[in-house]
């Protein structure tokens, strides 16, 4: 059979139905279309990359639900994307907060970063809880939310993940990832 002169919905069937050729061939012809769109909304490539894997599972999952009355492929593609890169927005979407208003808000075992105690001197509190802040904000929304949610508020790896909707893996990494950069850059407060 001739795949390349097959269309974009006999692909979709052929993705939906375990066809590994048809897979490929159908990714080959919508990969870089959906990184683009994707790239569009959330502004970073590798982002963009993992929003396009999404939208080419929900397209494998949903295939059979494909209606071509109510539109062309390329249309539902492009919405999946869309809405994909959407919803990845609203994830990793990053809520502004004071650093030292977290550590205040939180119990004192799980803020580990200060302990105003051992400061008498006001200026040199204020000169650490800057290098603190600047810490935090120099990581991405991405590791920042899980590493804060962790050390702050005593959360599980398992527990943001259900709160990020992530995979465990995936919310470990960040938390170790966003950890040690972390301890790198605060190294010259101890």
């Amino acid at each position: 059979m001739a795949y390349d002169v097959v269309s974009d919905e006999l692909l979709l069937n052929g993705l939906c139905a375990g066809d590994d050729r048809c897979a490929a061939i159908f990714m080959q012809r919508y990969w870089r279309r959906l990184c683009w769109i994707a790239f569009g909304i959330v502004g970073d490539s590798d982002c963009a990359e993992d929003v396009a894997q999404v939208a080419l599972e929900r397209a494998w999952r949903r295939g059979a639900t494909f209606d071509p009355s109510r539109g062309s492929l390329d249309a539902w593609m492009t919405t999946i994307a869309r809405n994909a890169a959407l919803d990845w927005l609203r994830m990793n979407r990053a809520i502004p907060t004071d650093p030292s208003e977290l550590c205040m808000s939180s119990t004192p075992e799980s803020c580990d970063l200060e302990d105003e105690d051992q400061f008498e001197d006001v200026d040199e509190l204020e000169d650490r809880r800057t290098k603190i802040r600047s810490a935090l904000t120099s990581l991405s929304p991405v590791l920042l939310r899980p590493v804060v949610l962790v050390s702050a508020f005593g959360l599980t790896a398992a527990e943001v993940a259900r709160h990020e909707h992530i995979p465990l893996g995936t919310a470990k990494s960040r938390i170790r990832v966003a950890k040690q950069r972390l301890r790198r850059q605060l190294q010259c407060l101890r």
